[in-house]
């Protein structure tokens, strides 16, 4: 069985604004990201940022390039879809 590993890379900080239960926020690809962030091989890494609300982003999500390609690549319906 593979074993998990940290997350080891870039890692984008962009500021968010969440729903009214305080837990979920959207990202919102027009939003700037407020900074860049890389972790180390343990999947650590440090930045310092204003007190306030944050989604931390892969570059998957970063944009949003890799939902649009989703949305195209199964636009049309098959069995496997």
């Amino acid at each position: 069985m593979a074993r998990t590993r940290p997350w080891q890379g870039a890692v984008y900080v962009r500021h968010a604004v969440p729903d009214s239960s305080g837990k979920f926020a959207v990202n919102d690809p027009r939003e700037p990201i407020m900074d860049t962030l890389r972790t180390d091989g343990t999947g650590n890494g440090s930045v310092v940022l204003p007190i306030g609300n944050y989604l931390l982003l892969d570059q998957d999500r970063v944009a949003d390039t890799r939902y649009m390609a989703l949305l195209r690549d199964h636009s049309m319906p098959a069995m496997y879809t």
